[in-house]
């Protein structure tokens, strides 16, 4: 009459190793539920991404070649970054080789206290049609890191008319667009420099640029 009771007790057992062991393989620190998390949390900024990308290329300024470039990878830079100073050399070679960067800006003001000015210089250098020749200055020269070099900076790069930049410089519009620009990155986590954006997803650092033009031709058509 009591011969079930060994049977019972061996399911409650067996049901209670099984979910301790589907707990450590399924729970937030076990490895399905680790890579469960960062499954979700890639597809919801994937999405993000997705639902901002008509902001980034509208906000951005673009740096291309001809033919019409077939990928576009947007490109949140700060001037003063050794890091995104780094990266130059092989950002134009994929320019040359078809790609377009979507330029964006995101000073980092607590590191780089010229930084915010000097991306600003470039919204107002794109107003003018200067912006390829004011941005590779400011990614390969150091003097416009001293206070006032703004005026000699700009006959440095050949810009032709000098004063008009300079009187932009000081409007509330470019710093509006440079503000807009931080804005967006803050809408994508985005904190430090550079940091490289496509579709597909969000790499930052010099390591990320490798991962990113790995990415393009696949994804960020436009």
């Amino acid at each position: 009459m009591s011969a079930p009771a060994p049977n019972r007790l061996n399911t409650v057992v067996n049901v209670a190793i099984l979910a301790t062991i589907l707990m450590l393989l399924f729970g937030p620190m076990g490895p399905l539920g680790r890579w469960y998390i960062g499954f979700r949390a890639m597809s919801e900024h994937r999405a993000l991404v997705e639902s901002s990308w008509g902001d980034l290329i509208s906000q951005a300024s673009i740096i291309t070649n001809e033919p019409p470039p077939s990928d576009t990878v947007a490109m949140f830079t700060d001037y003063q970054c050794p890091f995104c100073r780094s990266v130059e050399p092989a950002l134009e070679q994929a320019v040359a080789g078809g790609l377009a960067i979507a330029l964006l800006h995101l000073p980092l003001d607590r590191l780089h206290p010229r930084a915010r000015e000097a991306a600003s210089a470039a919204v107002c250098a794109e107003e003018h049609g200067v912006f390829q020749h004011v941005h590779h200055g400011l990614m390969s020269t150091d003097e416009w890191m001293d206070e006032g070099m703004w005026e000699n900076f700009f006959h440095q790069v050949g810009a032709p008319d000098v004063q008009a930049l300079v009187a932009c410089l000081e409007s509330e519009q470019a710093s509006s667009r440079v503000t807009a620009s931080i804005t967006l990155a803050n809408r994508l986590g985005i904190r430090g420099t550079p940091t490289f954006v496509t579709k597909e997803g969000i790499e930052t650092g010099v390591d990320g640029l490798g991962s990113i033009l790995a990415q393009v031709g696949t994804s960020s058509r436009h």
